[in-house]
């Protein structure tokens, strides 16, 4: 699942192409948003067919990742969708600002 600062969890990826020139480097953030999930687990506690883990999987297509897309997929097409590991991600409910000020990161 992608979390952001100022969306949380509620987002989805999709690609558009263009013939643009490079984006320039931008300086990476430590938003502390791993740290909080590693201790938090409620995405994993809640998914209803087990398609997220704890610990990052490397894949046979060497990719890595932490949920089973084919079991996450199947469950969402079967199901006219799903949205559970988002509406229960704490960034979903409280915010960013309302989690961090908490930890007394923000």
């Amino acid at each position: 699942m992608l979390i952001s600062k100022k969306f949380g969890p509620r987002q989805r990826l999709s690609m558009i192409t263009t013939n643009a020139g490079p984006l320039p480097e931008t300086k990476k953030e430590d938003l502390g948003i791993s740290e909080f999930c590693e201790k938090c687990g409620l995405c994993i506690k809640k998914c209803p067919v087990g398609a997220i883990y704890q610990k990052p999987v490397k894949k046979q297509s060497s990719t890595v990742s932490c949920v089973d897309h084919e079991k996450c997929g199947t469950f969402f097409y079967d199901h006219d969708g799903c949205s559970v590991c988002i509406k229960s991600c704490p960034f979903h409910k409280n915010g960013y600002g309302k989690i961090m000020r908490k930890k007394g990161k923000a």
